[in-house]
């Protein structure tokens, strides 16, 4: 039984403190960020989506801002970001954490979710996606996600949110109790 205690108070522990990632309470949804870039009172989350991949960063910012300020400023806050160029400031190539995708169209290009609440994306129609035609908002969401046919929208950005950790805990106790019970009745 002492055993069992132990096992359970760690099994807590470990899922109800977040101590490795870095979580930000954005507007109620608990989101799972790489980092942050920029200052200022105004708030929006970037999100790029690599296929399966996806990270999100926090920018903040004062005055007005555009998608181009945030990717720039994201971009220049890590050695583990590049981000590169076309014309008129198209998003040519976009790399990070060993994951890259981009280039020309038809190919495989960036496009451009927008966002209130991290979960419900709108479409931009932007082949290749200028991000300085749109002006951010405080508290929205702007998404990247590969596009690889003419005629489809591109990978929708998934927000990496975290799970409530009571859960966790709860589901790994439950499985504790239940393996004890059955190891009691088979010896």
């Amino acid at each position: 039984m002492k055993k069992l205690l132990v096992i359970l108070s760690v099994a807590f522990v470990a899922f109800a403190t977040p101590s490795i990632a870095d979580f930000y309470d954005f507007d109620g949804l608990i989101v799972d960020i790489e980092y942050s870039a920029g200052t200022g009172d105004n708030e929006a989350m970037l999100v790029l989506t690599f296929g399966i991949d996806t990270y999100a960063f926090l920018y903040s910012w004062d005055g007005s801002a555009t998608g181009l300020d945030m990717l720039q400023t994201v971009d220049a806050a890590s050695t583990d970001m590049t981000i590169t160029y076309g014309a008129g400031n198209t998003i040519d190539t976009i790399s990070y954490d060993g994951n890259s995708g981009g280039g020309v169209v038809p190919t495989s290009w960036w496009t451009i979710f927008l966002s209130t609440d991290g979960t419900s994306w709108s479409f931009q129609l932007d082949a290749p996606p200028h991000p300085d035609d749109y002006d951010l908002t405080d508290g929205d969401f702007n998404g990247y996600g590969l596009q690889t046919t003419i005629n489809g929208q591109g990978t929708k950005p998934v927000t990496p949110v975290v799970p409530e950790p009571g859960t966790a805990a709860l589901l790994i106790i439950g499985g504790v109790v239940a393996w004890g019970r059955a190891r009691k009745r088979l010896g």
